[in-house]
């Protein structure tokens, strides 16, 4: 799930500095963030915050500006960057009553980081400390803001794989925000989606099926937020590839790609993800050639979207590292695996599930290539 971002809100509260400039950079990076241009906004938030900086800027915009310089930040792959964003964002919303909503939605942000980083304890405290706020401030929008506080939750509780405690707050989440709101809301389709994710993890793929299928109803009837459209078919395309639905999954897949590029252009993150999930699809049904296409493809996209050290670009690197050592291209996939770790440890942590992963992955062609010593090594590197 993504950070939320403070969008057009930069009029609130006291003002942050008086240089005109500055609310305009603010804007411009805005702008530039929903459209997915997140480094391009990332110059502009860094030389509005270099004005509030020697303006000593304070306040409720201030705190917005830099929540919204820390979600560009965690899109880019930024971690270390965005979190000190994000504790400065706090320290700046204040005790105010008239900005603990807001400043939820901060700490909600900085627990998508932490779970990002594999530091589930802390994003579970972020969490809960976000959902206490949301929970006393009964306003007008009450329903959504502690509807998408659960879904968030329930995606946590789902990476870490306590899928009993995934299913409940996915459950609460739908039902606060169906009760509220209404069975056709648009705000009710990414909990729709949540929850059904939590069920494809659990085996029920029928039902899984179901909600995100009522999910993509909703959002298709609402006509707004393509990304999310596009999420929700991506999400529908991986549980048909899961079932060896590949025909089903390539034709979502393909969907999910036209309606990013229709929307943004080609270059955005979720040409990246689509391109990738087409490669995962034919890698599985026996096309290497074109898999091999696709994923160059999802990596150039990624690579000028994101940058190389985004720990998505180390997935889709993986992912192509997987389709030569199905190929007994073992050599090449060594090369891949090696940068992929690289960027997994230097972005998520040495001891991220996922680095772990990655280094296994490792170890098997070194074992392909019988040269167990440095399959050993590798994989000594996992023991606790």
């Amino acid at each position: 799930m993504r950070s939320r971002i403070l969008l057009g809100l930069l009029l609130a509260g006291a003002a942050a500095c008086a240089e005109p400039s500055w609310e305009k950079r603010v804007a411009a990076a805005d702008a530039l963030q929903k459209q997915g241009r997140y480094r391009e906004a990332i110059d502009l938030y860094r030389e509005a915050d270099g004005q509030a900086q020697r303006a000593g800027a304070a306040g409720p915009r201030l705190a917005r500006a830099l929540n919204n310089f820390g979600a560009a930040c965690y899109y880019l792959g930024r971690y270390s960057d965005a979190e000190p964003l994000y504790r400065r964002a706090l320290d700046a919303w204040g005790d105010d009553a008239a900005v603990q909503r807001d400043r939820a939605f901060t700490l909600n942000n900085l627990a998508s980081l932490y779970r990002a980083q594999g530091r589930y304890r802390e994003a579970e405290a972020a969490h809960l400390s976000a959902g206490e706020i949301l929970e006393k401030s009964r306003g007008e929008s009450w329903a959504l803001d502690f509807g998408t506080h659960l879904n968030n939750l329930a995606e946590l509780y789902r990476v870490e794989d306590r899928l009993a405690e995934a299913e409940e707050a996915a459950r609460r989440s739908v039902e606060t925000l169906e009760s509220a709101l209404g069975p056709q809301h648009p705000g009710l389709a990414r909990s729709l989606s949540t929850l059904g994710a939590v069920n494809r993890y659990l085996g029920r793929y029928d039902q899984a099926e179901a909600l995100y299928r009522r999910a993509l109803w909703i959002q298709e009837r609402a006509l707004k937020d393509q990304s999310s459209t596009a999420n929700t078919l991506i999400n529908l395309a991986e549980l048909y590839a899961l079932e060896k639905r590949y025909a089903e999954a390539g034709r979502i897949a393909t969907r999910a790609l036209n309606l990013y590029i229709g929307a943004f252009g080609l270059e955005h993150p979720g040409v990246a993800v689509a391109l990738n999930n087409l490669a995962q699809i034919a890698k599985h049904e026996g096309r290497g050639a074109e898999a091999e296409s696709l994923y160059r493809r999802c990596l150039e996209v990624a690579a000028r979207t994101l940058g190389e050290s985004h720990p998505d670009y180390a997935r889709y690197t993986g992912n192509l590292a997987d389709l030569y050592a199905k190929q007994g291209r073992f050599r090449a996939a060594e090369v891949l695996y090696g940068r992929a770790l690289a960027v997994l440890k230097d972005s998520l942590s040495a001891r991220h599930p996922e680095t772990a992963g990655m280094r296994a992955r490792l170890g098997e062609v070194y074992m392909a290539q019988n040269r167990a010593a440095e399959a050993r090594r590798t994989l000594k590197a996992l023991r606790p």
